[in-house]
C-alpha cells in the first residue's frame, strides 16, 4: 500500500513538472527580453519585452517591466509600467535623485507612439 502511494506520489509530481515546463516554454515562445537595466541604487530591475503574439496589454508590441532588486532574464515579468508601441526601438534609463529612483520611458526621436498602457 505505500508503495502504492509513493509510486503515485511521484508519478504525480513528474507529471506536474511537466506541465509547468511546458506553460514556461510556451510563455517564453510568446516574448522576446530585449535589454534589462538595473537602477542606479540597484533595488530594482527594468526589463525591456516585446510581444511576439497576441500576449500582453500590447499585443506584438513592447512592454517594459520592473521587479525589485537584481535578477535574471525570467519568463515571469514583475509591474508593468509601459506597454505599447515605438515604430523604434523602446529607450529607457533610470535618473536618480536624492529621494527617489525614476525610469524615463520614451520612443526614438520622430518615431510614432501609440501608448496602451502606462
Amino acid at each position: 500500500m505505500v508503495r502504492i502511494v509513493l509510486v503515485s506520489l511521484i508519478l504525480t509530481s513528474a507529471l506536474l513538472a511537466l506541465l509547468l515546463l511546458g506553460l514556461a516554454l510556451n510563455r517564453g515562445m510568446s516574448w522576446e527580453h530585449v535589454s534589462s537595466r538595473v537602477s542606479t541604487d540597484g533595488s530594482m530591475t527594468a526589463k525591456y519585452y516585446r510581444s511576439k503574439s497576441k500576449a500582453g496589454h500590447a499585443p506584438h508590441g513592447d512592454h517594459l517591466v520592473v521587479e525589485s532588486g537584481i535578477m535574471f532574464p525570467t519568463l515571469f515579468p514583475g509591474e508593468i509600467v509601459f506597454a505599447g508601441y515605438c515604430s523604434g526601438k523602446l529607450e529607457y534609463k533610470w535618473i536618480s535623485s536624492p529621494s527617489a529612483e525614476v525610469l524615463a520611458v520614451g520612443c526614438p526621436e520622430g518615431s510614432e507612439v501609440e501608448t496602451i498602457f502606462s
